[in-house]
C-alpha cells in the first residue's frame, strides 16, 4: 500500500492542482533528471469548492532528499533554475495589470505559460522551504518565497478569467480542469462534481467521496493523524499569546470571507492574503493546519490577536454560533455554548 497524508485544506482551483501535480512529476524529473517512481505522487480531493491535497510522503521524502543532494553537488545549476523562475515571472507580473483574460484562446495560453514557470517555481518553493542545498542557496530561495505570492496570484486571476467567459459558473469555477477550458461540463456533471471529486491527473477521475476511494483501491491508504475531543476543550499550538471569547465563524473559501461579523471569532483550515479583512474584523484566529511560519500565525504577531494553529479539527467539530474561549496562552479552544440549531 502507498501511504498518503494530507499536505493541505485550501480555497484553489483544480487547474492549479493540475499544475502542481504536473510539477511533481514530469517538471521535475525534466528539470532534474530524477527518476520517478510508477505510484502518483499526490491525490486531489475536491469537496464543497475546496481542495485537499494528500502527498505520498515517501515519494517526497526521496524528492527532498534528490534535490539536497543534487544542490549541494551543484549548486549552480540551482542558481539559475531560480533565475529561470524570476525571468519568466516578468510575463506574470505584466499580465496581472489586466485583472482578467476575456477569450478562451488567452486563458489557454496563460494555461501554458503557468506550466512553463511552475518547475523552477517548485523546486525554488522546496529549497525555501525545506532548507536544501548550500546555505546561500537556501537563503537565495528563502527570502523569494516569503515576497513571493506567484501561486494564490495565478489562482485569483484564472478564477477571474473564467468568471469573465463563463459568468453562470460563479462559485463553481473552480472545479474545472485545463482541458475543459474551450468545453464546460454539462450542468449535472458540474453540481456533482463540485460536491465531490477524485482526481489523479491522467489515471483517475471521479465523482466520489475519499473514503469511498479508499474503499475501493485498496493500494492506497490515508495517514489520518488520531486526536482526542473530549466534546469540549480543542488543543493546538500557540501562534500569539492572549486570550478571547466569541462566536464562531467557519471561513472555508473566498466567497465566505465577508460573512465575518465584528467580534466573532475565524476559524479556518488555514488562511491566505484575501482573509485579512475578515482577520482585522474578528478577535482570535483558529486554523487547522500550519506552522510558526504559517499565514495565520504571521497575521496574528502583526495585528497582536490571540491565534492557534495546528488543532486539525475545528472546522469538524465546530459551527457557526458557537461561543468558545480562545486561551492562546495554552493553545486550547474550550466550548462555552453550542449554537441552538
Amino acid at each position: 500500500k502507498q501511504i498518503y497524508k494530507k499536505e493541505y485544506t485550501r480555497d484553489f482551483s483544480i487547474i492549479m492542482e493540475e499544475v502542481w501535480y504536473y510539477a511533481n512529476t514530469e517538471g521535475i524529473k525534466q528539470y532534474l533528471n530524477l527518476e520517478m517512481a510508477t505510484y502518483p505522487p499526490l491525490i486531489i480531493y475536491s469537496y464543497n469548492g475546496i481542495i485537499e491535497l494528500w502527498e505520498n510522503k515517501k515519494r517526497y521524502s526521496q524528492i527532498f532528499k534528490e534535490i539536497n543532494k543534487k544542490a549541494k553537488a551543484n549548486p549552480e545549476l540551482f542558481f539559475k533554475i531560480i533565475s529561470d523562475y524570476e525571468k519568466k515571472l516578468e510575463y506574470f507580473t505584466k499580465i496581472f495589470k489586466s485583472e482578467k483574460l476575456k477569450s478562451v484562446p488567452e486563458l489557454k495560453k496563460f494555461i501554458k505559460e503557468i506550466f512553463k514557470i511552475i518547475t523552477p517555481f517548485t523546486i525554488m518553493y522546496y529549497i525555501g522551504k525545506h532548507e536544501l542545498g548550500t546555505r546561500e542557496l537556501i537563503k537565495k530561495a528563502t527570502d523569494l518565497r516569503l515576497n513571493d505570492s506567484f501561486y494564490d496570484d495565478c489562482d485569483k486571476f484564472l478564477r477571474s478569467s473564467i468568471l469573465y467567459i463563463y459568468p453562470e459558473l460563479k462559485h463553481k469555477e473552480t472545479i474545472i480542469l485545463y482541458k475543459e477550458i474551450a468545453k464546460l461540463p454539462n450542468k449535472k456533471a458540474i453540481n456533482n462534481r463540485l460536491k465531490n471529486l477524485i482526481y489523479i491527473p491522467g489515471l483517475y477521475k471521479k465523482t466520489e467521496s475519499l473514503e469511498n476511494f479508499v474503499l475501493k483501491n485498496k493500494e492506497y491508504k490515508l495517514d489520518i493523524p488520531k486526536y482526542n475531543f473530549d466534546g469540549k476543550n480543542i488543543m493546538g499550538r500557540t501562534a500569539f499569546k492572549g486570550r478571547a471569547r466569541g462566536k464562531v465563524r467557519i471561513i472555508l473559501n473566498k466567497y465566505n470571507i465577508t460573512n465575518l461579523k465584528k467580534g466573532e471569532i475565524l476559524v479556518a483550515a488555514m488562511t491566505t492574503p484575501e482573509y485579512i479583512p475578515a482577520m482585522k474584523k474578528s478577535v482570535a484566529f483558529i486554523t487547522d493546519e500550519g506552522g510558526v511560519t504559517c499565514h495565520a500565525a504571521i497575521i496574528a504577531r502583526e495585528m497582536k490577536k490571540p491565534c492557534i494553529i495546528s488543532t486539525k479539527i475545528a472546522t469538524k467539530v465546530l459551527h457557526d454560533g458557537d461561543l468558545v474561549e480562545v486561551d492562546a496562552e495554552k493553545g486550547s479552544v474550550k466550548i462555552i455554548e453550542r449554537k441552538q440549531s
